[in-house]
Parts: structure tokens; C-alpha cells; sequence
């Protein structure tokens, strides 16, 4: 409630955005981090590809997970835009939504990698090119009765349909 107290001033909305996520964002980084030491492979959403940061700092494999339809096609817009923008505006919709998160996670992911993982920087336009274009599988956690999948998803996207967890007896 916090972070939305600036209403529609987007300045306070970055103001908040910085002072309340900004000590979450560590915290969060740095237990996954820890989560993934001594693993075989690393699942981990796209958001600030921090998994797949941490599975390049140890040497292991990763795949993204997508628990909304994130993964780029000419079929439909991001689900964070409301319109269809025709096939090629679709398609930057995805790299839009993810360059604009970017922009409100690098001043907290890069100094983070500096520190944790002894890296450098990555830069103004961050790793989304790098790592969607690398052989990293995607993992779409969602059902294909519910988004089909488009014809212009490489094969290295998969449909699992939900995940749940089991209830605890």
C-alpha cells in the first residue's frame, strides 16, 4: 500500500518503488543465492533473469519459468498491455515489458552482482537478449486449454499446464 500511496505521480511511484523493494529486492536476491548452492540446475522466473545470473556464476544449467504468457510472440500482446498491437508490435510488447522492468530492477541487480557475485555490471539494456536468445529451456506453468500455445514459439518453450504443491499432511 506503501508503494501505491503515490496514486498516478509516477515520480512518487519510483520514489516508493526504490525505498520499499530496494531492501526486499537484496534480501530476496541474496536467499536465492544461497538456495542455489550446490544445485543441478536452476528453475527461475524471468524477472531481472537474476536465476539465470546465479546459474552462470555456478556453472550450472537453468531454465525460465513463466507463470503468465512472457515468452515473446506475434500472436498477442504482453499480458500487461491491454490491446492487441498487430504481430510485430506483439512482439516488442514482451521486450517493452521487459526493458521497463529492467530499468526499475538494475539500480538494485547491479551492485548486488558487483558484490555477491564478483561480476560486472550488465549494461543500460541489460541480459534479457543474452539469455532469452541462449539454449535455456522455458517452463510455461500455465494451462495450453487456457493460452494455446502461439506457432511462433521456438521449440524450446514448453506448455506444463499449473504446478501445485502438494498439501502438507
Amino acid at each position: 500500500q506503501a508503494w501505491l500511496a503515490g496514486g498516478r505521480n509516477p515520480v512518487k511511484f519510483v520514489r516508493n518503488f526504490k525505498r520499499i523493494i530496494g531492501p526486499m529486492a537484496d534480501r530476496l536476491m541474496t536467499e536465492m543465492f544461497d538456495g542455489c548452492k550446490g544445485a543441478d540446475l536452476v528453475l527461475a522466473p524471468t524477472i531481472g533473469f537474476a536465476g539465470a545470473q546465479v546459474a552462470e556464476h555456478f556453472g550450472i544449467p537453468h531454465a525460465l519459468i513463466h507463470f503468465q504468457p512472457s515468452q515473446p510472440t506475434g500472436a498477442f500482446p504482453h499480458p500487461l498491455l491491454p490491446v492487441s498491437l498487430g504481430r510485430a508490435g506483439n512482439r516488442l510488447s514482451f521486450r517493452a515489458v521487459d526493458q521497463v522492468a529492467w530499468q526499475f530492477l538494475r539500480p538494485f541487480v547491479n551492485p548486488w552482482r558487483v558484490e555477491h557475485l564478483g561480476a560486472a555490471r550488465l549494461p543500460l539494456l541489460g541480459p534479457m537478449k543474452r539469455v532469452r536468445s541462449s539454449w535455456a529451456p522455458v517452463l510455461c506453468c500455465f494451462s495450453p486449454a487456457v493460452v494455446p500455445r502461439p506457432a511462433d514459439w521456438p521449440a524450446s518453450v514448453h506448455l506444463t499446464g499449473y504446478w501445485f504443491l502438494d498439501a502438507a499432511d
